[in-house]
């Protein structure tokens, strides 16, 4: 089985190219999963799954409380890994086709409120000089501002700012390629940043954009320790992560009347459907949208 796995690790991170962080929640995922089968059904081979051990692991999951999103999440990680296994393992039929995914309860995304100022209030004030103060700024308006993931903020190097179109130029999921507009303010405060930066730090040995105080490049934890702590200082705030940011850089755009499309293709998301949670307020501004417009909308 240790064999095989493996070879879709390996697989589905030469050639289908996902993330190192993808890679590793499916590696997460299906390593759970096999040694699960290995104790309760001694199953060591992949060609003896069936159905009914998918679902007996789902209901354990179920009993041990995990969140129905998390165990669809596993679920899209076996639907992968069969994929794989009936294209270059010689699996003669897909277990998963009998696999019914829990349904997820509609939740609406946490967002900072819009009368919330604190983060328009980093843009106005200039830096202290302090380094590590200037990195926290840094990256909580470029997380509101931009909509990036906490991985395409980690991985932005100064090579992907363009000035003259006032443009970051970002690698997201599956690699694909997007532009994401940058104000003025906020590119301003990029550029106090970088600046300062290479004041700072001695040696830079690399070209991405964020780096540490001793010059190496920024890891996940610490972006969410340094975002957690600042979402903090704002109140009821239900969760406190970097993605909180992406939310709220959706929700205000879509509040203003911003295109659905628009919204998606800022965010780099591949489909529509992942984008229309940001439209709950829709109804509301459709209903202001008609009482301006239409004619008759007062009779």
């Amino acid at each position: 089985m240790q064999e095989i796995l493996n070879r879709f690790y390996n697989y589905i991170g030469a050639v289908q190219r996902y993330s190192e962080n993808t890679k590793q929640s499916y590696q997460n995922d299906i390593d759970g999963f096999a040694s699960f089968l290995s104790v309760t059904y001694q199953i060591k081979s992949p060609h003896h799954i069936t159905h009914f051990h998918i679902r007996t692991w789902i209901v354990r999951l179920m009993d041990n409380k995990l969140s129905t999103r998390s165990i669809n999440r596993k679920i899209s990680s076996l639907h992968t890994f069969f994929k794989y296994l009936r294209r270059f393992e010689g699996l003669d039929a897909d277990p998963m086709v009998k696999v019914v995914r829990p349904k997820i309860a509609k939740r609406l995304p946490i967002s900072v409120p819009k009368s919330d100022e604190s983060i328009t209030r980093l843009l106005e004030q200039r830096s202290a000089g302090d380094y590590d103060v200037a990195l926290t700024e840094i990256i909580i308006i470029m997380l509101y501002g931009t909509g990036l993931r906490r991985s395409e903020l980690i991985g932005l190097k100064e090579a992907d700012v363009d000035r003259v179109r006032k443009v970051i130029r970002v690698i997201g999921k599956g690699r694909k390629e997007r532009f994401v507009p940058i104000g003025e303010s906020l590119l301003k405060k990029l550029d106090e940043y970088i600046e300062l930066k290479h004041q700072a730090i001695k040696t830079i040995s690399s070209d991405l954009v964020f780096l540490t105080n001793s010059g190496k490049p920024l890891y996940p934890k610490m972006v969410y320790n340094i975002v957690n702590r600042y979402l903090k200082t704002i109140p009821n705030l239900e969760r406190r992560s970097p993605h909180i940011l992406r939310h709220t850089f959706a929700t205000h755009l879509s509040d203003s009347g911003a295109d659905i499309n628009a919204i998606k293709m800022l965010l780099g998301h591949s489909s529509l459907a992942a984008t229309q949670v940001y439209m709950h307020s829709a109804p509301n501004r459709l209903k202001s949208i008609y009482k301006n417009a239409h004619p008759r909308a007062e009779e």
